[in-house]
């Protein structure tokens, strides 16, 4: 779990952007070996401008909650912008001694 910033989605939006810029680089490799089609090479491509059309929608939802929370927490917007920028993973609950975690069923 992480606490705002640089949230989940995010993170996994950009590692499958990279993922499909590394596709569409390998396949134009395989489009000059004579593998691919240029079909192949604008399904790539496409892929890559799918994900990147979504970052700008992420980037004002994200904005959207830190604003919520600043809200919430009677500062001004944008606030805890700096704050969150450097947010680290919310660590994982103790397990009690003896028992299970807590939470667990």
């Amino acid at each position: 779990m992480f606490a705002c910033g640089e949230s989940r989605p995010h993170n996994i939006v950009y590692h499958n952007l990279d993922i499909a810029r590394d596709s569409e680089r390998l396949t134009q490799i395989r489009f000059r070996d004579g593998v691919a089609t240029r079909l192949d090479i604008a399904e790539a491509g496409a892929q890559v401008k799918s994900i990147e059309a979504r970052l700008p929608e992420l980037e004002r939802e994200r904005m959207r909650l830190v604003n919520a929370l600043s809200l919430l927490l009677a500062e001004p917007p944008c606030a805890l912008e700096l704050e969150l920028e450097h947010a680290v993973p919310i660590p994982p609950v103790p397990r009690r001694a003896g028992g299970p975690a807590v939470g667990a069923r």
